[in-house]
């Protein structure tokens, strides 16, 4: 498209050594680093992250569908109880997941409290976190909050001598290519990240050479993938 791409990471801003007519904010930014960016360019968009309260365009996941998706999924399947292990990005800021797993699966009478552990997005997190899941009465049904915490989950389930699906069953999100090689393979939801990327691109393209003030939120539907950690649908 002729766009010239300058690349900064973790909102160090010091590389732009020249005007730019617009920026692509991936994940979520501090209020400080979103000033910063600002001061570059009125031209922003927000990939994998909506802020409602700042006037930018966005192209993000729909995770409070996917949270009741996994919800119901386990309801027609008949699970009566679910777990959840999830993890946070900032102390101040509730996982969307988590809040949408508690609130509808509350709801629906399947989900409870002392059933949500959260840690950080890491294997290992997910691997300790199981192990304390299990020590105890546990449920037969996981929503684990992406892959990566979902192959830590998977290895204390295995050393918890449990078999996946029939004695626990779980699904996650993203879809990164190591999920299809782990042992059982894991379900999960599909994340179209290339698409993402795309839409990004084509929102600032638009954004400034039109001028367009309004911002515009887009949503990218995720793709569920049943695979061996769940049973068959």
């Amino acid at each position: 498209m002729g766009v010239d791409l300058e690349t900064c990471y973790s909102g160090e801003l010091g590389c732009v050594d020249k005007p730019v007519d617009g920026a692509l904010v991936v994940s979520l930014a501090s209020p400080e680093t979103i000033d910063d960016v600002r001061r570059l360019t009125p031209h922003l968009v927000y990939i994998d992250h909506t802020d409602y309260r700042q006037a930018m365009d966005s192209v993000d996941i729909d995770l409070t569908r996917i949270a009741k998706e996994v919800v119901n999924f386990f309801i027609d399947q008949g699970y009566g109880r679910i777990g959840y292990i999830g993890g946070q990005d900032s102390h101040e800021t509730p996982d969307i997941r988590e809040q949408a797993f508690a609130e509808y699966g509350g709801l629906k009478g399947v989900v409870a409290e002392s059933d949500i552990l959260r840690g950080d997005f890491t294997s290992q997190s997910g691997y300790e976190l199981a192990k304390t899941l299990l020590e105890g009465d546990y449920p037969q049904a996981l929503f684990v909050a992406s892959d990566s915490i979902a192959i830590g989950v998977l290895r204390a389930i295995h050393e918890k001598g449990l078999r996946i699906p029939d004695d626990i069953s779980l699904l996650s999100v993203n879809d990164i290519p190591t999920a299809k090689f782990t042992v059982p393979s894991l379900s999960t939801f599909r994340i179209h990240s290339e698409l993402m990327g795309c839409q990004g691109v084509n929102l600032l393209v638009e954004r400034c050479r039109d001028n367009r003030t309004t911002p515009l939120n887009v949503f990218v539907p995720s793709e569920l993938i049943l695979r061996g950690t769940t049973k068959a649908a």
